[in-house]
């Protein structure tokens, strides 16, 4: 066998072994959902050897649009990765509430294989001649009680020679520094997803973002690095940590483990922690035990 002829044999060899390997690897099925405007919202499952990947999501699932709109306006990320890098809103307010509308349309629509895809693009315009395409992109789904949202870009400038094929987010790539940053019913889970209590009562309302004139939606300004829920400090024990027992101190640490690691809700984690400093103040409450009568 001449050379030239074993050259060939082996790269059609090596041809139908990435082929094989490409047809066992994994594919992604994609259902479009929303792709007007500047916005796509998609539904995407994984599947590998010709059958989807089980994620066991608690999919389909019934969020109102305003919800998911409020959810968005109370994240905020700080860029970059030193701490005192830029507090700027994850989401842009101008489709807001239309992206909201979407990713309620998803969920309702989705199965326990899928996450939602969502990519938003939002376009300034300068000087009326030259425009720039800024990206912000995440993956969302729901896991029992909570709504996982783990953003990939926020407000990412979109190159020039890359604007007719927009990226997709990814929950294994990094693409972009910065860190979510806490606040009532979002708990972070690693710097750039969180878990959301999106059943809280603080989601009812639009707290982060106002109507100003002309109709237009402006983000309220936020001073706080984490925002303690007021409702749940008020009702609270006073009883000073210098006053505790070294159990319940213990029982205290553990909880704030896990509301770190994202185990817990926001609101689970207030409660455990209100009904821990109240067993500590009942039990120093309640009146003394009658002495026992002298023989």
């Amino acid at each position: 066998m001449t050379r030239p002829t074993l050259h060939r044999l082996l790269c059609a060899a090596l041809a139908a072994a990435a082929l094989l390997s490409s047809a066992c690897g994994a594919r992604y099925v994609r259902v479009p959902i929303s792709d007007a405007e500047g916005i796509t919202v998609e539904l995407r499952a994984e599947k590998r050897g010709g059958k989807l990947v089980p994620r066991s999501f608690n999919h389909p699932a019934t969020i109102s649009s305003i919800r998911v709109a409020h959810v968005l306006a109370r994240l905020d990320v700080r860029m970059g990765s030193e701490e005192g890098g830029e507090r700027v809103a994850a989401f842009p307010t101008v489709t807001l509430y239309q992206v909201g509308e979407e990713v309620s349309r998803a969920f309702a629509k989705a199965t326990p294989e899928q996450e939602v895809v969502v990519k938003a693009v939002r376009t300034e315009k300068r000087l009326g001649l030259f425009h720039s395409k800024y990206l912000t992109s995440f993956v969302a789904w729901m896991k029992g009680d909570d709504l996982v949202i783990h953003l990939s870009r926020v407000e990412w400038l979109v190159p020039k020679d890359s604007e007719d094929e927009i990226p997709e987010p990814y929950i294994d790539r990094v693409v972009q520094e910065f860190k979510v940053l806490p606040t009532e019913g979002v708990v972070p889970m690693g710097a750039q997803a969180v878990s959301v209590d999106w059943r809280s009562p603080v989601f009812r309302k639009a707290d982060h973002v106002r109507v100003g004139a002309g109709g237009k939606l402006l983000r309220r300004q936020v001073l706080m690095e984490a925002e303690a829920p007021a409702e749940e400090e008020a009702k609270e024990p006073t009883v000073l940590p210098a006053d505790l027992p070294a159990e319940t101190l213990r029982a205290l640490a553990d909880l704030q483990e896990r509301r770190t690691r994202g185990e817990i809700s926001e609101t689970t984690y207030h409660k455990e922690r209100r009904d821990l400093l109240r067993q500590v103040e009942d039990a120093r409450q309640a009146p003394p035990p009658e002495a026992a009568p002298a023989p």
